[in-house]
């Protein structure tokens, strides 16, 4: 450390504290002039409502004019950079001393040995030591403008906080213009969100789209102070033809209504929300309705003392969706005359009793999402990267193609009639007029038919006796059950079953089956005077699922011994001995006279 290092620290802390007084002195003009720019733009703003536009070329202007200002008054302050050695001479000129201050901070320097003789600069600098307490260090600067700049930003940094606590709501909403944004200053009537044919439209919302050539229907919620109506004011693109027409209030009078159901049933028709979800405490739903728009058109809409931004109304076709339904019947109907396949343009399909269908449409504008609404649920279809195989030629041109995947859905497995809806909603947020109604019916799959004959009625204990079945189904038969009842002399009974034929696991059903059955009785053990009902069982094949169950008509075997067979045998001789004599008599009368 050299012998003049306290003088360098009280030159530093110089330069130090004249550098700040320049930058107050410099930057003080700058805020001052930021702070009365934004005074005078809010006034402006706040009189004047001022458009984007109007707001950008203000802040423009008063960018080019804080440039100014702050070239003119705060760049002069700032942009002097001083030494340590102008420090020095400054502290001389005042001192009004000889310049060994400054020689001696020269002295210094590496190369001054070289300059002359040592012992002078020693001496030089000793003498600067010796001198350095009794150099004034004050600042140099002029205090005046300083001061009287400094009062000028505390009062006019007051003036902008009271103007923020006595209106912060109008403070907050200029800042948000200062952004450029469409927000409007605090109205004693507050519009909470306007609604166009049902879409609800964000406060910086600058377009909407409608349907071209339908009534644009206009909805409007409002809190505050609440006006008996209001206005929309539509002006034409193309002309600047300008139209009015009335906002009612839609429920003002209805709030206190007895026919409040029968009211909201009429909005809902209208296309009006349910006021459950429209209405809060303290508000009110303002409608109206403009006449079809043929041309876009910009639309204001003025509330009390609130208004909207300007909204463009722009024109678009509703979407339009075709259908096109693809039926997979169960395995055990895949080879029979049923539908199956694909099937474009039909909404209404008969399938059979277990198909799985899968839902596809089509649409000619860019949708966002679909849905399909089947019984109370609703399933979202998904978009399709490329347009399903057997669509037809005209289809295929289609913007977007999706589908409902049918797992998880009734779509499934149809077991009954079935009735879905479609609805989509574009690119645009619209939706279909109405939503695409389909209806699928349901094959009749009739349940089996079966009979069976038996060729004597008496049996004796040991016998087994032969029975014949013909069993037929419209896709085929899956279980063939002979039912054993034994009903004894006493009353007692007892019941079994027989197993005749079972499907085997890959085994193609067949349509129709017939055989001829020996049924073993012995297990039964049999006694004259019993009885056996012999019933036969069938069962359609239907893959997985159950199928129906069809009976044939009881074969009744009474149990007898050899003597109860020879009388009945007997009784057979004997009634068709009457049977041929009754014959004979009915050819005689028919010929006439007896010969």
């Amino acid at each position: 450390m050299t012998s003049l290092a306290p003088l360098h620290r009280r030159l530093r802390r110089l330069v130090r504290r004249r550098r700040r007084l320049r930058w107050l002195a410099g930057l003080t003009p700058l805020g001052t002039a930021v702070l009365w720019f934004l005074l005078t733009a809010f006034l402006l703003d706040w009189l004047l409502e001022m458009n984007r536009s109007q707001r950008a070329l203000l802040w423009l202007a008063g960018a080019a004019a804080l440039g100014w200002a702050y070239r003119r008054y705060g760049w002069p302050w700032v942009r002097a950079k001083e030494s340590e050695l102008d420090m020095a001479l400054l502290v001389e000129r005042k001192a009004h001393v000889d310049t060994d201050v400054v020689a001696a901070l020269q002295f210094e320097s590496p190369e001054a040995p070289r300059w002359g003789s040592v012992q002078l600069e020693q001496a030089v600098m000793q003498q600067a030591v010796q001198l350095a307490p009794q150099l004034p260090m004050d600042e140099g600067l002029p205090r005046q403008p300083i001061q009287r700049r400094t009062v000028l930003l505390a009062c006019t940094t007051i003036v902008a906080a009271l103007l923020w606590a006595f209106w912060p709501m109008h403070v907050k909403t200029f800042l948000s213009r200062l952004l450029l944004s469409n927000r409007h200053y605090p109205t004693r009537t507050q519009i909470q969100w306007v609604k166009i044919n049902g879409q609800v439209i964000p406060a910086d919302a600058a377009e909407c789209w409608v349907v071209e050539g339908q009534p644009v229907q206009v909805q409007v919620l409002a809190q505050g102070e609440l006006p008996p109506e209001g206005r929309m004011e539509l002006s034409l693109r193309s002309t600047g033809v300008r139209t009015e027409a009335p906002l009612q209030g839609l429920f003002q009078e209805r709030l206190n209504s007895s026919s409040r159901s029968a009211q909201q049933a009429e909005d809902s028709a209208a296309g009006f929300p349910p006021e459950k979800e429209t209405i809060p405490p303290g508000s009110a739903l303002y409608g109206g309705q403009m006449e079809r728009l043929t041309d876009p058109a910009w639309m204001k809409i003025y509330l009390g003392d609130a208004r909207t931004e300007p909204i463009h109304l722009l024109l678009t076709p509703l979407p339009r969706i075709e259908l096109l339904m693809e039926v997979r019947p169960p395995d055990y109907a895949q080879q029979a005359d049923v539908p199956k396949g694909r099937f474009p343009g039909l909404c209404q399909l008969a399938v059979v009793e277990g198909s799985q269908v899968q839902i596809h449409i089509s649409a000619d504008k860019r949708l966002q999402e679909a849905w399909v609404r089947i019984e109370q649920n609703t399933y979202p279809m998904q978009a399709m990267s490329a347009s399903p195989a057997g669509a037809a030629e005209e289809q295929t041109g289609q913007a977007q193609w999706w589908v409902l995947p049918p797992g998880g859905t009734p779509l499934e497995a149809v077991v009954s009639p079935l009735q879905f809806a479609i609805q989509v909603k574009d690119e645009h947020n619209l939706t279909l007029e109405h939503p695409l109604q389909g209806f699928l019916r349901i094959l009749p799959d009739l349940a089996p038919r079966v009979s069976a004959a038996q060729r004597t009625s008496r049996i004796l204990p040991t016998a087994q006796p032969r029975i014949q079945y013909e069993a037929a189904d419209d896709f085929g038969i899956g279980k063939v059950i002979l039912l054993r009842q034994l009903t004894r002399s006493d009353g007692t009974s007892q019941e079994d079953e027989m197993p005749l034929y079972q499907i085997a696991p890959g085994e193609k059903p067949t349509k129709t089956r017939q055989a001829m059955v020996r049924v073993p009785l012995d297990s039964l053990g049999l006694k004259p005077g019993d009885q056996v009902r012999l019933v036969v069982r069938v069962e359609d094949y239907r893959g997985p699922r159950p199928g129906q169950v069809a009976l044939s008509e009881p074969l009744v075997f009474q149990v007898t011994d050899l003597a109860g067979i020879l009388a009945a045998i007997t009784e057979a001789d004997r009634q068709l001995v009457q049977e041929y004599q009754e014959m004979i008599d009915r050819q005689l009368e028919v010929g006439g006279e007896k010969p």
